[in-house]
């Protein structure tokens, strides 16, 4: 599924950054100092499933190469570059990316921790927040399935578009050949929506999984994936043959 990227990007930010940086006296000596203007980033409201990323400036105000060791991040949060060495007078910058999936109707936040070889600073954290806004209301997130082998499952997910974010299904496809899906428009508590209603395919005792896309014409979010598990249990042998076979 494509998710679109919010990337961040302040001209204005950087030369303050620059300005900041060179205000400033290298520390005396032999060693790194990092300097890093802005540890925290509050991201405009974004759409749950859309991506964030945004550039951390980090500059070297000492008298030996800054070594960034690692950039560990939490779930979620992945640095996406960074530099591996920052010159005497150098600056870099450390991209992290913030995937909001499944964070609809919520506010995150993610940090990133740093480790360098700034002796005064060995380690320092970056901050990712905002609010994360719900595309719509989807009853269940995962649809489970269970039964017998030889059995056909049947399920059904209600997706139903939020106020602030309307949009109609024009297509819904299972592409593992596990399922299929038949899309119904209607009204729920007074609102159009849609529900997939999902049959299974395979018949045979075992677990499987498949994933609907939807595609929308919603214009930041024109394809949505939805999980199917199914499981289907061994049929239980008929107590009469069981006798016949002694």
């Amino acid at each position: 599924m494509p998710i679109r990227d919010i990337t961040v990007r302040r001209g204005c930010l950087w030369a303050l950054f620059i300005l900041l940086a060179g205000s400033f006296p290298a520390r005396a000596g032999a060693e790194p100092a990092l300097f890093v203007p802005e540890r925290g980033f509050e991201f405009a409201p974004v759409i749950d499933g859309e991506t964030v990323v945004h550039d951390f400036a980090i500059a070297n105000r000492g008298g030996a190469p800054l070594v960034i060791h690692q950039v560990r991040a939490d779930c979620g949060c992945t640095a996406v570059s960074y530099p591996r060495q920052v010159p005497p007078g150098g600056e870099g910058k450390i991209r992290l990316r913030l995937d909001t999936s499944g964070y609809g109707g919520r506010r995150i936040e993610k940090t990133a921790e740093v480790l360098t070889s700034d002796p005064a600073e060995p380690v320092f954290r970056l901050r990712l927040a905002g609010e994360v806004q719900r595309l719509a209301l989807i009853q269940p997130r995962v649809l489970q399935l269970r039964g017998a082998a030889g059995e056909r499952l049947r399920g059904e997910i209600l997706v139903q578009p939020e106020p602030g974010h309307p949009f109609r299904i024009l297509e819904a496809r299972a592409g593992g050949g596990t399922i299929r899906v038949e899309t119904l428009a209607e009204e729920h508590n007074g609102r159009p929506a849609f529900r997939l209603r999902v049959e299974t395919l395979r018949t045979e005792a075992g677990s499987y999984n498949d994933t609907i896309r939807l595609k929308t014409d919603h214009p930041r979010r024109p394809e949505l994936d939805l999980r199917v598990f199914v499981y289907l249990r061994p049929a239980a042998s008929p107590a009469g043959a069981a006798e016949g076979g002694r």
